[in-house]
């Protein structure tokens, strides 16, 4: 850049002619002792003064979605700049998105832009094509058995009954997959959300004359969980063990087959000489916690709800401010209480529960 100094004398005067994007001087004249210049004084070569300008740089999102106007460019510091957007095929608008004071956001597929800084824009797209995805499903070894379906393309959030089979001389094991929401279980049945493309595998073993099986299950089904099922080689160790759900207590195994086990500890360790049928059995817990509900001064407000409940129950606790007064928060003791600015919320009874409502 090319820089050019002058030096005037005293209060001299600048003849300024304005253009698009610059000021240029055309002529200067030295005032001589407050008089009028006089006119065989020698004007000062014209020269150019840039004016200020700000640059608009426009996009679409995801790129090759849509068209903007106006394309990226600079303009007078100022200046007012209407901008629009066009969807491509399969695409609709969504909004601007932008950064810069005096930039333009917003649904409206038409703004307007104050170029005082630079601004970015960015119109936003998304597409209107269907989305589909896969699913698939295959026998782990291929002669082990079948699954159901095999393979199909889905809207998201179809809902996919999968179903393992076994060959003769077979038995299923588990399954194995990938995907958002697949199911990796030991149930030869199973419900799968498609949010995403899934894989699932089916996988058998092969029962020899000294393959056993242990199945396990839960009663009822909601009370809780068992680990352990499977098969097992002659004379090897299978280990079960029961969980129950919030609310339940586990009570005892039945069972069936030799050397199986029926006493009260949740786990326990079996030797498989034959097949095996364990079954943990659960009951609700009706163990009885107290929830209170209190103020922190009584002329400020006042609390609804509170008492004596069973173990897992969900209770909703309510705080009311008195007139000219308002709920600050609630404070408490106990596990699961609730502690926050709301003044409606919801407690799960773990044990005893103390809340305290606060107001000003």
């Amino acid at each position: 850049m090319r820089t050019t100094t002058i030096i005037y004398l005293a209060a001299t005067v600048l003849l300024l002619t304005a253009s698009l994007n610059a000021f240029v001087i055309t002529s200067a004249y030295p005032y001589l002792n407050g008089d009028y210049p006089y006119e065989n004084s020698s004007a000062v070569s014209s020269f150019t003064v840039p004016m200020a300008t700000a640059n608009l740089v426009t996009s679409v999102n995801p790129s090759r979605s849509g068209g903007v106007y106006p394309p990226s460019g600079s303009y007078p510091a100022g200046t007012s700049v209407e901008i629009s957007e066009v969807p491509g095929y399969g695409y609709t608008f969504v909004n601007w998105t932008c950064a810069g004071n005096g930039c333009f956001t917003g649904p409206l597929s038409y703004g307007t832009v104050a170029m005082n800084n630079n601004i970015t824009e960015t119109a936003n797209f998304k597409s209107t094509k269907a989305v589909f995805y896969s699913f698939l499903a295959n026998a782990n070894p291929n002669i082990g058995g079948s699954v159901s379906p095999s393979i199909g393309t889905y809207l998201p959030g179809t809902v996919v009954n999968v179903t393992a089979k076994p060959a003769l001389n077979y038995g299923f094991v588990n399954w194995t997959c990938a995907g958002i929401g697949c199911y990796g279980g030991t149930s030869p049945t199973s419900k799968v959300a498609l949010n995403s493309n899934i894989t699932e595998i089916a996988n058998f073993v092969y029962l020899s004359n000294n393959t056993y099986v242990l199945k396990t299950a839960s009663n009822p089904p909601a009370g809780g969980t068992v680990s352990g099922a499977g098969y097992y080689k002659a004379g090897s160790r299978a280990h079960i063990s029961a969980f129950p759900s919030i609310g339940y207590v586990f009570t005892g195994w039945s069972c069936s087959g030799l050397n199986c086990y029926s006493g009260v500890k949740s786990s326990q360790n079996l030797t498989m000489d034959t097949n095996i049928t364990e079954i943990a059995d659960f009951q609700k817990n009706q163990t009885v916690y107290t929830l209170t509900t209190i103020t922190n001064n009584q002329t400020d407000g006042s609390v609804l709800f509170g008492g004596n409940y069973t173990i897992g129950s969900v209770e909703v606790i309510s705080a009311a401010a008195a007139y000219r007064h308002s709920f600050v928060n609630w404070t408490c003791a106990g596990i699961g209480c609730y502690s926050g600015a709301s003044p409606f919320a919801v407690v799960t009874l773990l044990g005893n529960v103390t809340e305290t409502a606060h107001f000003k």
